[in-house]
């Protein structure tokens, strides 16, 4: 679940909402990374970025110290 919270946040600040037609319903995986960033539609590419780095920091506090 956190992988497809990640997930829709970056599709959202990077391409926007989503536009795409909903997967097949056998395809399992793709249904629910369609779904999860339809939820956040309505989010602004800001807003998603900071939800995005927000939920990256309370997970892995010293993240930046490993970007190099």
């Amino acid at each position: 679940e956190q992988l497809l919270y990640f997930y829709a946040r970056y599709k959202q600040a990077n391409d926007g909402p989503c536009s795409t037609p909903k997967p097949g319903f056998f395809d399992f995986k793709g249904k629910q990374k369609w779904e999860e960033w339809n939820k956040v539609k309505e989010m602004t590419a800001m807003d998603a970025m900071t939800e995005y780095m927000d939920a990256l920091t309370f997970i892995a506090p010293d993240w930046e110290l490993s970007v190099s």
